[in-house]
């Protein structure tokens, strides 16, 4: 057989035990007669490692605080008209620069091995944010900018597996009877329920997630999640769509359902309708032609 080519972000979530159990397997019975690719795992490893001693956390609580006190200190002088003069000195040490300064000149395999940084800056700010007296000053601080993490942004995924790779998959993206799918979902905030459902041209509804329509609708957030179990496309005609539903509240799988059987009654009704219509839920969807 011939050995598959895994990407270095694919040996990252192996060994944060993200992949689906199907190809946590293969990656593991492959690095025993691989040294090639036991060696790139290796390598990821001891990086990883390196990065979360490099940024401990005790110690990058400290910057932060030295960091956003000093930013404190230059809000109330230029409040009160103070010069800047006297804290020309004190710039080299800001809050942005010492985050600047901390990355600067990283080789790009901090890309793949940022998981275990970030494990190390969110401690450093969950120890940060327990310091007495951070906040004596006027600094605004948004309870929406707590716990989403930049750049991350609720959604739906598709992957696409082939016989060497994974390739993630565009809305309207060509896709054809027996190609294997991987579904992935982001939910963030308060939006800690979801559920996953596609709809094809012969107006059919698969549900993905739960597993049954009574199932616990109860989701994680702020990481993405593949599903275990994987999706063949069968020979149904014209379109498949995925559709994610996450709210901040528990989810009627079984209305959603319904709901999306009457859609799918209408190819226009079913690529343009919405499922819901409740301010405390959000709708995604990815559609795939065929």
């Amino acid at each position: 057989m011939k050995p598959y080519k895994f990407t270095d972000f694919q040996l990252e979530q192996f060994l944060l035990n993200e992949l689906p159990d199907e190809m946590m397997e293969n990656i593991r019975m492959q690095i025993h007669t691989d040294s090639e690719l036991k060696s790139r795992v290796d390598e990821l490893k001891n990086s990883s490692s390196d990065i979360l001693e490099k940024y401990r956390a005790d110690l990058m609580a400290v910057k932060i605080r030295s960091g956003l006190m000093l930013e404190n200190e230059k809000i109330h002088a230029s409040a009160s008209g103070t010069s800047q003069n006297n804290l020309a000195a004190k710039d080299n040490n800001s809050f942005m620069k010492i985050f600047s300064d901390y990355f600067k000149g990283r080789s790009p395999k901090l890309i793949y091995s940022i998981s275990a940084a970030s494990v190390s800056v969110m401690a450093a700010f969950v120890i940060f944010f327990n310091l007495p007296g951070i906040f004596t000053g006027n600094i605004p601080v948004k309870n929406d900018d707590v716990t989403r993490i930049k750049g991350m942004e609720p959604g739906i995924s598709i992957h696409r597996k082939t016989a060497s790779s994974i390739e993630e998959l565009k809305d309207m993206t060509k896709a054809s009877q027996g190609d294997l799918l991987q579904i992935g979902y982001i939910s963030t905030g308060d939006y800690k329920y979801g559920t996953i459902l596609s709809t094809d041209g012969r107006g059919s509804v698969t549900l993905h997630f739960p597993e049954s329509e009574s199932g616990e609708t109860l989701i994680k957030v702020n990481r993405k999640v593949m599903l275990k179990r994987a999706y063949e496309l069968d020979d149904s005609p014209d379109y498949e769509k995925f559709i994610l539903i996450i709210s901040k509240k528990p989810i009627d799988v079984k209305s959603i359902i319904d709901k999306a059987k009457i859609l799918a009654q209408s190819r226009e009704s079913a690529l343009n309708g919405q499922l819901t219509a409740d301010g405390s839920s959000l709708e995604f969807s990815l559609t795939l032609k065929k």
